[in-house]
């Protein structure tokens, strides 16, 4: 056989996957399969490997496959709050399933904020909500106590949850958190953070800007709000959990 034919195996998405309804299968972009010199022998290739789970389709097919696709992962303050009240809807309809998810993806839409530290009250709001919740299923839930300590460091000046607006229990919870907060040690972390052309990353926990000293930083044990930003880039936000020396935030 003189002539090579060229395989490109790929996982299928976006618009092309839509068009021949392959969305997350496996395909094999063969060159010159419409070639009617090749036809016979690409069958013969086609039905061998469609026999394996994989898909053949020929390269004009994959026009626009290589595509830049421009996708925006900035999240959306109008979007979260409307999550959150979807949450407490599901909630008032005893969806317990829905409004559970619909509280986590509150807290993941806040996360992905430029500035998540701008709407601290949203998320300790989200996060108290998502407690309760899990509480209500399970009062020794231990994610339910994880955010409101959280909850707690992001509002250091609630000192108390309104009992008009929050049951004993919950109202009890929240004081543990603070306590929790309160009696715990600190811990060091390893904090080494770099961006391509930027000198300097920006460190935020819990809202507030901290310097690490020589790559090192203290932090109390237990959950916190991490941000890091470098110049022009999207930041990068998430919740981490300090329990122990020796973790390290190297994000790039």
């Amino acid at each position: 056989m003189n002539t090579a034919f060229v395989l490109l195996a790929c996982l299928l998405v976006g618009d092309l996957a839509e068009t021949h309804g392959l969305v997350g299968a496996r395909a094999l972009i063969v060159e010159g399969a419409s070639d009617t010199g090749h036809a016979d022998r690409i069958d013969v290739l086609g039905a061998a490997l469609r026999a394996r789970g994989l898909n053949v389709l020929d390269a004009e097919e994959r026009r626009g496959f290589d595509d830049v696709v421009d996708v925006d992962t900035r999240g959306d303050r109008g979007v979260a709050e409307a999550h959150l009240l979807a949450a407490r809807a599901a909630w008032r309809q005893l969806d317990v399933p829905l409004a559970t998810a619909e509280a986590r993806l509150t807290i993941e839409e806040i996360l992905r904020l430029v500035r998540p530290d701008d709407d601290l009250e949203l998320l300790s709001e989200a996060l108290i909500f998502a407690a309760a919740l899990g509480l209500n299923e399970n009062a020794d839930d231990g994610t339910a106590r994880s955010f409101l300590r959280l909850a707690a460091w992001l509002e250091p000046e609630r000192l108390a949850l309104d009992p008009a607006l929050h049951p004993p229990s919950r109202v009890q919870a929240w004081a543990d958190a603070r306590a929790a907060n309160a009696a715990t040690d600190t811990v060091l972390v390893v904090v080494r953070p770099r961006a391509p052309g930027v000198e300097v990353v920006e460190v935020v926990v819990d809202g507030v800007v901290v310097v690490p000293e020589n790559g090192l930083l203290r932090i109390a044990r237990g959950p916190h709000l991490l941000t890091l930003r470098a110049g022009e880039l999207d930041s990068r936000s998430r919740i981490i959990d300090v329990e122990a020396d020796g973790l390290v935030i190297d994000d790039v």
